[in-house]
């Protein structure tokens, strides 16, 4: 099947067809194998609009540039993948009219990469109630999002570090949940810089956070209130 059909309906995969780095859409039942993916698993796919991926939930782990570069996805449903551990760097990234991602069907996701929705200009609805069993992010979690309000990162009880430049130069970004982060150990360098509409911050669950990188909310430029008192153990060090 081609990469630039419009919409993709992944059926089912024999894992001999993707080892071999061919996409074809498969009528017959999934075979029932575990199955990884490589690196540039439709990349830049820059016609398709839609992506569901039904048919697939034998996956487990997926590699680079998952789905990076589609410059018309505006649909991605990832109900189906219950069984998926891991994704690598770059997954959904620089997919400029991608509105809204739906975490729900990621209940066994356990790691991301670096650069996971960096440069979707278009977001600005996410839900991360699903992702109970996350527990590290990468560099560039979400960083240049220009049209993204809020986030709510309820049900992210298990995530432990996040990487360099969470949030960075989101400059549409007022309002940060930072309730569900109650395992959260340690962010990066350049979180939260340069979220010049940013008034308020409220991290008084982050009570086992210990290690906060370089230039931590600077440059937000409106910022008024911050409550982190677990901070001051590690900022005065």
């Amino acid at each position: 099947m081609s990469v630039a059909a419009r919409t993709i309906d992944v059926v089912g995969w024999r894992s001999s067809a993707v080892a071999a780095g061919r996409m074809r859409r498969v009528r017959a039942e999934n075979d029932g194998e575990t199955l990884a993916i490589g690196d540039h698993f439709l990349c830049r796919a820059v016609s398709l609009d839609a992506f569901d991926c039904e048919g697939i939930a034998q996956v487990t782990c997926i590699g680079n540039r998952w789905l990076s570069g589609c410059a018309r996805l505006s649909s991605f449903n990832c109900e189906g993948l219950s069984r998926l551990l891991s994704v690598g760097d770059y997954w959904l990234s620089s997919c400029i009219v991608l509105p809204v991602l739906d975490c729900a069907g990621l209940g066994n996701l356990t790691t991301v990469g670096r650069a996971w929705l960096h440069g979707c200009t278009s977001l600005t609805e996410l839900n991360f109630g699903g992702l109970t069993q996350l527990t590290r992010i990468g560099d560039h979690f979400l960083s240049c999002c220009s049209h993204i309000k809020k986030v709510d990162c309820s049900g992210m009880s298990r995530l432990t570090t996040i990487g360099d430049c969470w949030l960075g130069e989101c400059p549409s970004l007022t309002s940060v949940s930072c309730a569900g982060l109650v395992q959260l150990i340690s962010v990066g360098d350049q979180c939260l810089q340069g979220c010049v509409n940013l008034t308020a911050l409220d991290c008084m669950e982050l009570t086992r956070l210990v290690s906060v990188g370089d230039h931590f909310l600077s440059e937000c430029t409106k910022l008024t209130a911050i409550r982190c008192p677990e901070l001051a153990s590690f900022v005065d060090a």
